[in-house]
């Protein structure tokens, strides 16, 4: 099958990477096909039940991880033909998924079975079951 722009939820774990790698085999064929990799962050109102200096760590290891995640994402996506992109929001990463995924147009969403949990995001499957329930777009998961 065809694909113009496939949407990768990444947290940098390692069914994040198979993901990752995933649709870059789905690309590969196809120089057209854009890849967006996408990694959702806390945001400072899921903190809410922290104060002071623990939403300060919390933010903090949140924009470490994020910079490893673009770090990692980039190295990985270097070497391919295709065009894409890297997006590191502060959402939920369920909702940001499907949100990407339609404004993008997008014909694929690609993720992990589970994820990384805590402020490494990706809560342990109940992202990809929120996303293969909501989205009107097909989506792929990797195990």
């Amino acid at each position: 099958m065809l694909y113009s722009k496939i949407v990768v939820g990444y947290d940098g774990s390692e069914l994040a990477d198979r993901a990752l790698q995933m649709s870059i085999e789905l690309a590969k064929s196809q120089p057209a096909t854009e890849i967006v990799v996408l990694h959702a962050i806390e945001s400072v109102a899921s903190l809410s039940e922290y104060s002071g200096f623990a939403i300060l760590s919390r933010i903090e290891d949140a924009k470490k991880q994020g910079e490893y995640i673009k770090v990692k994402a980039e190295k990985i996506l270097a070497s391919i033909p295709n065009r894409w992109t890297l997006y590191i929001v502060e959402e939920r990463p369920d909702k940001a998924i499907l949100q990407q995924g339609e404004k993008l147009n997008a014909d694929l969403i690609v993720m992990g079975s589970r994820g990384l949990s805590g402020v490494k995001e990706f809560f342990l499957g109940s992202v990809s079951h929120y996303v293969t329930q909501h989205s009107k777009i097909p989506v792929l998961i990797v195990k």
